[in-house]
């Protein structure tokens, strides 16, 4: 996907693109293979999180597809673990219920817990900072005006097919 999208962007901005792809389909993450025995597997990307005004995403796609996607809501759990030995954690769609999720499963590790979220916080803190020295260095391109965040607009916070997966992990629960 990420060389389908450099060409894309490159393409809105006038360059001639050709694509080359090793495998039979392009596309990589965006396609499924079948294994004998009737097996489906769809290897493709299950949901788009931070789908908004605010996410480099968000205001990447909108400007990819000329604004013409629309997203929908996972709802408030995009996602659900089960662990071995009654292990059960869910993912919801906002830092603050993640973070009481993972208190919940881990009560003795919240000062960890919130330890690893504030540098998780940091690092994209730090990656926005040097987009924007990275921009202010550079001659300004359409594509780079298109995605700060004043030129974007809000949409839902993150995007799939209206449904939640449920995976069953074979590892032993997290000490």
């Amino acid at each position: 996907m990420g060389g389908v999208t450099c060409a894309a962007m490159l393409a809105k901005l006038g360059q001639r693109v050709l694509v080359l792809e090793q495998h039979y389909v392009p596309g990589g993450f965006t396609h499924s293979f079948k294994q004998p025995g009737g097996y489906h597997w769809d290897v493709g990307v299950h949901a788009v999180g931070e789908v908004t005004e605010r996410s480099l995403t968000g205001r990447l796609l909108r400007h990819l597809s000329d604004d013409r996607l629309r997203w929908s809501s996972l709802g408030a759990s995009y996602d659900e673990f089960d662990f071995p030995g009654g292990l059960h954690i869910e993912f919801p769609d906002t830092p603050q219920r993640f973070r009481e999720h993972l208190i919940d499963a881990f009560p003795r590790e919240q000062a960890a817990i919130d330890g690893y979220l504030h540098r998780v916080r940091e690092v994209a803190g730090a990656m926005r900072t040097q987009l924007v020295r990275d921009q202010a260095s550079s001659p300004s391109t359409s594509w780079t005006a298109a995605i700060t965040p004043s030129a974007a607009h809000s949409r839902s916070p993150a995007a799939a097919p209206d449904r939640r997966r449920r995976q069953r992990l074979p590892a032993s629960p997290p000490t």
